[in-house]
């Protein structure tokens, strides 16, 4: 009598968690369906290319900017415009100029860039050589002309030791904060 009586009291046990399993599963199914389409309605598309055609007007300003930023803000923007649109969020362009002042802009830009890749480059050559024991004519040839008044101040007159060439090292860091910000520039710029 025992027996049967555990066996029915185990039987219903059984049941009860196979239950309570079955309505935690169900339970957590029906969450998630809720949490997915509350989570579908919330996202918007991103801002589209038709939109943005429709924002710039025939000169090439750009009409309700403000806007078009809140816009970007809550749903991005769609891959094949972000060459266009970006200038405009960075504020590289204002978004108020025209597309002659843009393109008059942009040459003005990829000059400053020229030269200011090629004064990074002068100044990465003349760093390059005032880590290696050089003569003193040839350093003078490869470095900017203020570049070899501060070189001379720093130089020793026999070759440097390696606490010298460490604190060399540091004070010429601008040129790889140079190159660095010309790169950057370089990527957001002239590659948009």
């Amino acid at each position: 009598m025992v027996s049967s009586y555990m066996r029915s009291k185990a039987a219903d046990t059984q049941q009860l968690l196979l239950g309570l399993g079955a309505a935690g599963a169900l339970a957590i199914v029906a969450l998630s369906a809720v949490l997915y389409t509350a989570a579908s309605k919330r996202r918007r598309p991103a801002y589209s290319k038709a939109e943005w055609l429709e924002a710039v007007e025939e000169i090439g300003t750009i009409r309700g900017f403000e806007d078009i930023v809140e816009e970007v803000a809550k749903s991005g923007i769609e891959s094949s415009i972000r060459p266009e649109v970006w200038p405009f969020l960075l504020e590289v362009f204002d978004h108020a100029s025209t597309y002659q002042q843009r393109q008059q802009q942009h040459q003005i830009m990829v000059r400053q860039y020229q030269q200011l890749l090629l004064q990074c480059q002068a100044y990465e050559a003349a760093w390059k050589d005032s880590l290696r024991p050089a003569s003193p004519q040839h350093a003078a040839a490869a470095a900017p002309a203020g570049f070899q008044q501060q070189q001379q101040q720093h130089q020793p007159s026999r070759s440097p030791s390696q606490p010298q060439l460490m604190q060399q090292q540091q004070q010429l860091q601008l040129p790889e904060q140079i190159r660095q910000f010309a790169e950057a520039h370089r990527i957001i710029v002239i590659d948009a």
